[in-house]
């Protein structure tokens, strides 16, 4: 009780001091009388006299109940304040025990938060900027890492180290908070073992004979716990040098060369047995060598053999002392520690000689084989362009605890399998002393193949003829020697080029298209390949027939044939989600991603149409658009992208390949992304969003279930081939502020956003409902209250956009407020509208509240356009609550003449906290970036075309294509020098469609308004004039080139201007004339290098 007088005293006199005094810092236990355990983790804090920064827990790391640390600031910000952060890293030099999270958001209305990570000091610093009063609350997280993640080799100061998070509010700095850091690495080895074969298995073993044993540290890096994520080998995050000391039963002797290739260090561990046969192994892991968990490193393996005449009986052999570790660690201080641990001594046994029997219980399972098809799921492409590489995988292994050295492996090729090849494995850990393979192969036609190959060689077959039988003897199958388990590293057919270098037989080849005795092979046969392992020398039980036989075992698989129109596809999705404040704007993206569902066969699905059905609330930025397109071998293709609204109110991107020609490949990470962002008033909540899918041609896996969604509108009333390709939900947080939202919705909007657009002429939007009249925009405010305390007496001020420096023109209303929910469906609410023909002048003064003198009810206006202002009261707004979206409808009355105009809202909330004290206004001024906003916009597209009349007076036309141009209203000029003026100011594409017989009549052009264009109020329709700006009504506008009919043999010529006919046939007449020689033909030289053929006058 004594600390909490104290506190209350000194924060009342930190109110006195001023916004950023100390009032001091203390644990937050709930009985600060009460002794506490230094190992149980409280809460500590700071505080100021408008703000308090509080750590949820001052211990972090391995300690007893190893969480998170949240710190949270609570701050009554004002218009200008700043204050920030800095956190310690926990670490100098890698991940340590703790990430610092990124902050929460702040609300775009209120304030920006800005992240900086010193790696110099080793520090993180949040600087939060406010630019309105707020009532505010922020967490950043100090996420705990387990031991599984990456860390330095080694960590700078393993042990217990004191971390000190400092703020400031406006340069002052404030009371620092302390928390407690722990680092303490566990290890906990156990007793070597047999890994081949088992000790499990196989009690005792033979003499003179190479076995690997196994030694596993199990250290942790120890910053989370003490079990969890621990590395076999020494982890390296924590070491300053280890030796691991292992006295070895008598006559073992390490096979170096084999423990080296084992283990495979790629650090500076040795393992060595200095004093040779019978003495220790030791194992040294210098600073900065061994692994850590995330490496997923094995254990220590140990090669030998014991150097001894082997025994008359089972003999056990122990050693002489047990395994010890010493371990050097560095604490925060520079000091070194040691940390040691010691195992059981190594126990083993030896079995006499001469026994035959490779198992223990007469059986196989002490030998393996195994074999695979094509693909996991089994199924061969008929095709005609195979692109198969392998048929069948085959492995094999020896598990016994005996050498072999007459192992025989027969693979049978069935019929219908046009093989090729065969690749034998390789591998000097997994097959030592394994090095080539007599083999004998026979093809189809009866030719034997023989001979020797080395391990890793392939046998191809020596003519066109398919092998039918393989048999391979490898000259040493050790102990514990085994290949990969045979199968295939795919679900796709006819594609399993990925499937080479891992160390398995590989029957080469593709299938055929017919079987041996001529019977094509057809969808839905069944082919069988088989492998066998046998060992004439060594014994195994027959039970069926109570004896002794030569040891063999064998597998197979059986695979099916399909067709392409068999195969299937699979796709998922994929969220990225970095905002959920309400008013974020690319708050994150929605996408398709590859799916490892299993039963897949197929890459590419052929056109495909996609249907992002959005969250409520989240609408598409089509700024962004959509981002990072499927392409497979760097092809892609732009997909038709659009957008609409579904009937239960919910926004749908289609995403649209079909014509394209395009195969969606389904095997790439994030692709598609369509970006989201949360309008200002979404409440608080977890939103569900969906993923659909059209495809046509491409049967999908069970994984992408078909049919059509209960709400058809979502698949823009498709019924055939549809798929859910995925879902998820989109998070919205409520901030812990007061919030006073604005949103729009132009002509052009499917949904309100901050900003949108309308057309100068007609609507876009495909809202026939509420844009019958393309005038209409409209506009919404929101209140959010997301403290934990009530408001009251809310007063909400909106100004009407008119014309004057800040908007381009004025919106007029055509009813009252009403209010709809974010999905667009009427909701009733305890709230009151009053209305004036006068704007209201909005402050930022603290208490000052404007007047609502003048102000009317709705059933007292008499004319909705002259209403220039409004307020909505309401008496309380409850904690964690959401009033709106309150929906201003207007017109543009000048919408055809507004063209690169916007209009932009104004608005203030005034109220009251819960205390009666007045809140600080939240004005938003037309001029603010979060106002919001409509802009319009329009394009004219004019078009050009040719006009004549034929032989019989009928008008001809000819649209000249390349000719139609397309200009911004009441931005780009309609200039004449953008089209021709003269026949050589024409394309040949284009002068080729000038009809033979006629020329240009360079002085008829003419341009052709659209009279039957249609324009909302207060538009008329035009024609586009040369040289002026573009309006609304020049669109649709023509011009048009005349044409005129030429006497017969005359070419066509310009009818006007210096290269006309009629200039031409003026030369050459007067040059005639001249030269007396009429009625002579004369080519009249005019022009240097120009000549121009005269008809002959008729008598």
């Amino acid at each position: 009780m004594i600390r909490r007088e104290i506190t209350a005293v000194l924060t009342a006199v930190a109110l006195l001091l001023g916004t950023c005094a100390v009032t001091g810092t203390a644990a937050a236990s709930e009985q600060d009388s009460q002794a506490t355990s230094a190992d149980v983790a409280q809460s500590v804090s700071s505080t100021s006299a408008d703000a308090t920064l509080t750590l949820s827990r001052n211990r972090i790391g391995n300690v007893p109940d190893p969480a998170d640390a949240t710190l949270t600031l609570a701050v009554r910000a004002h218009a200008g304040d700043t204050y920030t952060i800095t956190v310690p890293q926990s670490i100098a030099n890698g991940n340590g025990t703790y990430a610092i999270s990124d902050s929460e958001e702040v609300p775009p209305s209120i304030g920006t938060v800005t992240r900086r990570d010193d790696n110099a000091s080793h520090a993180t610093t949040f600087t939060y900027t406010f630019s309105a009063s707020a009532s505010f609350s922020v967490n950043i997280v100090l996420a705990t890492r387990n031991n599984y993640y990456a860390q330095p080799t080694p960590i700078d100061g393993v042990g217990t180290s004191t971390k000190t998070i400092t703020w400031s509010c406006n340069g002052t700095k404030l009371e620092p908070i302390e928390f407690t850091q722990v680092i303490r690495p566990v290890m906990k080895p156990t007793a070597i073992t047999r890994v081949t074969p088992p000790s499990s298995s196989y009690k005792a073993i033979y003499a003179n004979q190479n076995y690997t044993y196994r030694f596993a540290l199990n250290e942790t890096d120890g910053v989370y716990d003490d079990t969890s994520w621990s590395s076999a080998q020494v982890n390296s995050a924590v070491n300053h040098g280890t030796t691991i000391r292992i006295p070895v039963p008598k006559h073992f002797r390490l096979d170096q060369e084999a423990t080296n290739v084992k283990n495979g260090f790629t650090d500076k561990t040795t393992i060595a047995q200095p004093d040779g046969v019978s003495g220790d192994i030791v194992i040294t892991v210098p600073k900065g060598s061994g692994r850590q968990s995330w490496q997923a490193a094995p254990p220590y393996y140990l090669v030998g053999s014991y150097r001894t005449e082997p025994p008359q009986e089972v003999t056990e052999l122990t050693a002489e002392s047990p395994v010890s570790v010493d371990q050097t660690v560095v604490d925060p201080q520079g000091r070194e520690q040691h940390l040691t641990a010691t195992v059981p001594a190594w126990t083993e046994y030896l079995r006499p000689s001469g026994d035959s029997q490779l198992c223990d219980n007469g059986n196989t399972d002490c030998m393996a084989v195994s074999i695979g098809g094509n693909n996991t799921v089994n199924d061969l492409l008929l095709t005609k362009d195979s692109k198969l590489t392998t048929l069948n995988f085959v492995g094999f292994g020896n598990d016994s605890p005996m050498n072999v050295d007459d192992a025989v492996l027969e693979i049978k090729v069935p019929s219908g399998f046009d093989a090729t090849a065969v690749v034998t494995p390789s591998n000097a850990q997994k097959l030592p002393d394994l090095t080539q393979y007599r083999y004998e192969v026979t093809l189809l036609d009866g030719t034997l193949m023989t001979g020797t190959v080395p391990a890793g060689g392939t046998i191809a077959r020596s003519k066109d003829s398919p092998i039918r039988d393989i048999t391979l003897y490898p000259n040493m199958l050790d102990s514990g020697a085994d290949t990969d388990a045979g199968s295939s590293c795919t679900t796709f057919v006819d594609d399993n080029a990925a499937c080479a270098g891992r160390t398995m037989v590989y029957v080469q080849g593709t299938l055929a298209g017919s079987y041996d005795d001529g019977t094509p092979v057809r969808s839905g046969d069944m082919i069988t390949t088989s492998a066998s392992l046998s060992v004439p020398s060594a014994r195994q039980w027959d039970a069926k027939n109570r004896q002794w036989t030569s040891f063999s075992l064998t597998a197979s698989v059986r695979q099916q044939v399909i067709t392409t129109e068999e195969l299937k596809a699979s796709l998922g999705v994929y969220p990225s989600q970095a905002k959920r404040l309400p008013g974020s704007k690319d708050s994150g993206y929605i996408s398709l991603w590859a799916n490892l569902d299993g039963n897949q066969t197929t890459r590419s699905i052929h056109e495909p149409v996609f249907y992002y059905v959005l969250p409520r609330g989240v609408s598409y930025d089509e700024q962004i658009g959509v981002t990072t397109l499927n392409n497979h071998d760097g092809i892609t293709v732009q997909p038709h992208v659009s957008a609409f609204q579904a009937t239960d109110g919910r926004q749908v991107v289609k995403v649209d390949y079909t014509g394209t020609g395009y195969d969606y490949y389904t095997a790439q990470g994030s692709n598609n992304q369509v970006h989201l962002d949360i309008a200002p008033d979404t409440a608080a909540g977890s939103y569900p969003w969906e993923i659909y899918m059209v495809s046509p041609t491409t049967a999908m896996t069970a994984s992408n279930a078909a049919g059509v969604p209960a709400n058809h509108s979502y698949v823009g009333g498709a019924s055939d081939h549809v798929y859910k390709v995925g879902e998820g939900t989109w998070a919205v947080s409520a901030p812990n502020a007061v919030m006073s939202g604005e949103l729009s919705q132009g002509n052009l909007a499917y949904a309100f956003a901050s900003q949108t657009g309308s057309d100068d002429k007609a609507a876009g939007n495909g809202d026939t409902t509420n844009y019958a009249d393309p005038r209409t925009m409209r506009f919404a405010v929101t209140l959010t209250n997301g403290t934990p305390q009530r408001l009251t007496n809310l007063k909400e001020f909106v100004n009407v956009p008119q014309r004057d420096s800040g908007n381009g023109f004025s919106v007029q209303l055509t009813g009252p407020v009403t209010e709809i929910s974010s999905d667009g469906s009427p909701v009733d609410g305890a709230y009151t509208v009053l209305y004036s023909t006068s704007p209201v002048v909005l402050t930022d003064a603290k208490g000052a509240v404007p007047s609502t003198d003048g102000f009317v009810t709705a059933d007292q206006v008499t004319d909705w356009s002259k209403v220039r202002s409004l307020v909505i009261e309401m008496d309380v707004l409850p904690a964690s609550a959401v009033a709106g979206r309150f929906v201003l409808t207007g017109i543009d009355p000048t919408l055809v003449h507004d063209a690169q105009k916007t209009v932009a809202l104004s608005s203030g909330l005034y109220a009251q906290q819960a205390d009666g004290t007045p809140m600080m206004p939240l004005v938003t001024r037309a001029s603010d970036a979060d106002a919001a906003r409509i802009t319009v916009t329009g394009h004219s597209t004019i078009r050009a075309r040719l006009h004549w009349k034929d032989e019989s007076g009928k008008d001809q036309y000819k649209d000249l294509d390349d000719l139609t141009k397309t200009y911004a209203d009441n931005l780009d000029e309609f200039k004449r020098s953008d089209y021709p003026t003269s026949i050589g100011d024409f394309p040949q594409t284009d002068r080729a469609l000038f009809p033979d017989g006629y020329a240009l009549d360079e002085s008829a052009t003419a341009i052709i308004g659209n009279d039957s264009a249609r324009y909302p109020e207060g538009g008329e329709p035009g024609a586009a004039q040369w040289n002026t700006m573009t309006r609304y009504n020049y669109d649709g506008s023509i011009v048009q080139y005349e044409l005129v009919s030429q006497a017969p043999g005359v070419s066509v010529m310009p009818v006007t201007g210096t290269f006309s006919v009629w200039a031409w046939l003026a030369c050459g007449l007067l040059t005639v004339f001249m030269a007396g020689l009429l009625p002579v033909m004369h080519l009249a030289p005019c022009r240097k290098g120009q000549r121009k053929e005269i008809p002959t006058p008729k008598e």
